[in-house]
């Protein structure tokens, strides 16, 4: 006959309607439950929000050893901003869930369907063409884990990237796909596998053009299909599909026959997924509960947090209410400052009923802004600080990855180089050696067998920056490839340089717009050339390597061929022959014959030829020219020929030279056995990280500076020698392996 209602001071519009009609069978008695109080409440300020989470997992981790995790609870005001934080570092802390199918805590914040990584996999296509086919949507397309066309593939596909930003190919499928033709069509055949090309038949759907939104519904449903969508993982995929399934029969149900364009059909799967709440269940008495303020009322815990409990929390700021006046604000719930400090206040007074033992909990900053409490915040507080890298506690500990960084750390040991390799074997089975090398890939094995071993054998590549700018290798390759063209004209033309300035400038010009042809219109090549060509003051390089070129053969030199190969180079004691190129040999009828490599960079010096036998490149190329390997060389040469090479700068127009390594041939012999050295160490599979072990290098560490292999290799991680002065001698001499 009677019916207490307790705890319902500010009850919502449909809790009235609710109480009216229990009025009118029973009689009503309506209790404030407000003037409970708990037996302990404490206050704690914190720095940051991320500290607020840090410490509450771990008072949750030290609750849980004497209460049923039910009778645990967490009340967070903004939901929105705590949730994320909180969630990951309850999963971090507690594992995978328990058996039986029941959880550790229980969050009631659901989310908009419309934020769920499925539904934003699925409305790709669509936002793909209605926003100008981005490259970004493009690529989010074919390397999202929801497509399953694609599986397998994407850890390879995802090098499309570094050819479109390379390019500043930004937007336009067709764009997208003629760059891979002609860069890797080995990437676009993962691509366009078979059931990818529906996305071509897709694509050459007119979306400006009316259609009913059965029409829209069939086309995207049979690309989905074909694209093996959804890869579901998770029961919250399999719930977020199930949503997507209802939006689709609503729209085919509703607005089957209605006639809209592309953008008011993706508008419509817009705001109906914005408006449907997505959420796992989970049962109300399994786990601890973590709730806002409005689903904690008249609930009862054990013990109780209040997370967050800053000014902007509670009271929460003033509804806009753009359209109300003055006096109709005050006559809705938050339309005025007055109204939600009450609200507030009644909100707190529920809370701290809610538990006999509470704590609130509250971040004294956020982004270096300093946050002031809740007016309804307690007069004393403590203020705590935590470090968890150096005291993650009982709790933290339990993390995976700081439990792993925390022990390394803390022993702070890193084992000498006999104690890593104590009773290994590092050697590799030699026949993974390649049957030649080329006398690029012998300077990488001079440099560091490791490198060669990453580099050529593992054929291991670092992953290059990605960047509109034009990269200096790509820069290098087309100034070799614009100026073998160049000199094979004017050879096959039989042109004089020195009479025809000019003409030889349009030649040049002509070789250089070659070499640009399939990046031609993009504007760094643009600048590039202009970089290159330009006649003003200072010139461009090329035009200044023209002058010097027509200087060069004034003085009796004529150049003869370029981008010479040849292969099959051995000598007494080697344990592979040597192949290779040459950019460009000169004949004098005087001085003899010249080798030259064009450098767009800076060049070794003639001490790292001759003397610390660092740079082999010019003197295999000589070795070459000696033993007869280069073809056509015959007519050039006898054995009292005089053979020299250099280097031809073309860095800057300041720095066009033509610098000639006097006496590079007396270090031929010395060469020779060098490379017999490396050959015997690569031939015994010693891929140790040695950096130059056949060189005469001081400093040979300067090597590994800018390796890309560092990270690989046991000195990414080996402390500098300067800093280990208790290390022996012995140690510091001996190269660490990889």
């Amino acid at each position: 006959d009677r019916i207490s209602i307790i705890g319902f001071e500010s009850p919502a519009p449909a809790e009235q309607d609710l109480f009216k009609l229990l009025e009118g069978i029973s009689h009503v008695e309506y209790k404030d439950n407000s003037g409970k109080r708990p037996g302990h409440l404490e206050a704690i300020a914190l720095p940051s929000p991320e500290q607020e989470v840090i410490y509450l997992a771990h008072r949750l981790m030290e609750d849980a050893k004497s209460l049923p995790l039910h009778r645990i609870g967490v009340v967070v005001p903004d939901m929105n901003s705590y949730s994320g934080m909180i969630e990951q570092s309850l999963k971090e802390l507690m594992g995978e869930k328990p058996p039986g199918g029941t959880s550790w805590f229980n969050i009631t914040l659901g989310i908009p369907l419309i934020d769920s990584m499925l539904i934003k996999a699925a409305f790709i296509p669509l936002r793909f063409m209605l926003e100008g086919e981005p490259r970004e949507l493009f690529l989010a397309l074919i390397l999202s884990p929801y497509y399953g066309c694609w599986k397998g593939k994407r850890h390879e596909i995802a090098r499309a990237d570094i050819i479109w930003r390379t390019h500043s190919i930004e937007s336009g499928l067709s764009n997208f796909l003629d760059s891979l033709k002609k860069s890797d069509p080995g990437i676009l055949e993962k691509i366009l596998c078979e059931e990818a090309n529906c996305l071509l038949k897709f694509a050459g759907i007119n979306f400006s053009h009316r259609k009913t939104a059965d029409h829209w519904i069939n086309a995207v449903e049979e690309l989905w299909s074909s694209l093996g969508f959804p890869v579901t993982s998770s029961e919250k995929d399999t719930i977020d599909s199930r949503h997507l399934e209802e939006i689709i029969h609503a729209l085919k149900t509703h607005l089957g026959h209605v006639a809209m364009d592309g953008h008011e059909f993706s508008s419509f799967l817009t705001h109906i997924a914005a408006g449907k709440i997505t959420q796992i269940s989970a049962s109300e008495d399994a786990g601890i509960q973590i709730m806002g303020l409005i689903e904690s009322r008249d609930l009862d815990f054990d013990k109780l947090y209040v997370l967050g409990l800053d000014d902007r929390a509670l009271p929460q700021p003033v509804k806009p209410l753009p359209f109300l006046d003055t006096s109709e604000r005050k006559l809705v719930q938050g339309g005025t400052p007055e109204s939600q400090y009450e609200f507030g206040l009644k909100t707190f007074s529920n809370l701290i009923s809610c538990a006999p033992d509470i704590t609130l909990l509250r971040a004294e900053q956020e982004d270096s802004k300093p946050l002031s409490p809740s007016p309804f915040w307690p007069v004393s507080e403590t203020e705590k600080h935590l470090d968890i890298w150096s005291d993650p506690g009982p709790a933290w500990v339990r993390a995976n990855w700081l439990r792993s960084a925390y022990e390394g750390l803390k022993s702070n040991v890193i084992p000498t180089e006999a104690e890593i390799y104590s009773g290994k074997d590092s050697s590799l089975d030699p026949s993974i050696l390649p049957e030649k090398i080329s006398a690029s890939n012998m300077e990488t094995a001079i440099i560091c067998p490791f490198r060669f071993l990453a580099d050529v054998i593992l054929k291991i590549k670092p992953l290059d920056k990605a960047s509109p700018a034009v990269s200096p290798m790509e820069r290098g390759i087309r100034v070799h490839r614009a100026l073998a063209s160049f000199t094979n004209k004017v050879r096959k033309r039989n042109l004089h340089l020195e009479n025809d300035r000019e003409g030889a400038f349009n030649l040049l010009s002509e070789c250089v717009d070659e070499a640009l042809r399939d990046v031609a219109g993009l504007p760094q090549w643009n600048v590039e050339r202009r970089l290159l060509l330009s006649e003003d003051s200072p010139p461009g390089i090329l035009a200044a390597w023209l002058d010097a070129e027509i200087e060069h053969r004034q003085n009796g030199w004529k150049c003869i061929t370029e981008e010479a190969d040849f292969e099959g180079l051995e000598c007494d004691g080697w344990s592979f022959p040597l192949r290779g190129r040459i950019d460009r040999i000169d004949y004098h009828k005087e001085s003899g014959l010249i080798c030259w490599d064009y450098k767009t960079g800076n060049h070794p010096n003639q001490k790292d030829i001759m003397e610390r036998l660092a740079a082999p490149q010019l003197p295999v190329y000589l070795l070459a020219l000696r033993m007869g390997r280069v073809p056509f060389m015959d007519k050039y040469t006898d054995h009292e020929t005089h053979l020299s090479a250099g280097y031809i700068q073309l860095k800057t127009p300041a720095k066009i030279k033509m610098h000639p390594i006097k006496g590079i041939e007396e270090s031929l012999d010395k060469w020779s056995k060098a490379i017999a050295d490396i050959g015997n160490i690569l031939e015994r599979g010693d891929f140790r990280a040695a950096p130059y072990p056949v060189s005469n290098i001081e400093n040979r560490e300067f090597a590994c500076k800018n390796c890309p292999f560092l990270t690989l290799c046991e000195r990414g991680l080996a402390p500098k020698e300067e800093e280990n002065d208790n290390r022996s001698d012995r140690q510091k001499r001996t190269p660490v392996r990889p």
